[in-house]
């Protein structure tokens, strides 16, 4: 997966991508427990539908546990996605930390002058 690719994920595609690689072979109801607090109206379809869009990215893979539930697993694409991630989010802090604090101008109260 490219940087590009990377960007035709849904904000939701990303976090479930986390949460996959946060837990161990986590099935779609510990990702949904896991999202709950960050999307309160989750349907469980919704879930399982960008889990298989993450499989046809080849970012995770899915693997049959039982008769009704799947563990996932990060893929090297899904991994590799996330690291490059990672090192730009952490490239741009640490271009804040390099650069004098500023101060924000005084407000004044919502008034335009």
């Amino acid at each position: 997966m490219t940087d590009t690719d990377w960007a035709d994920l849904t904000g939701f595609q990303r976090d479930l991508l986390r949460e996959v690689a946060a837990h161990e072979a986590p099935n779609g109801l510990t990702l949904e427990d896991a999202l709950s607090d960050d999307y309160p109206d989750l349907a469980h379809a919704r879930v399982c539908q960008n889990l298989d869009s993450l499989v046809d990215a080849d970012c995770i893979t899915k693997h049959r546990v039982d008769g009704r539930s799947n563990a996932y697993y990060l893929t090297t694409t899904g991994e590799t996605a996330l690291q490059n991630a990672v090192d730009r989010l952490t490239a741009a802090l640490e271009a804040t930390t390099d650069q004098p604090p500023t101060t924000a101008p005084p407000t004044t109260g919502g008034e335009i002058s």
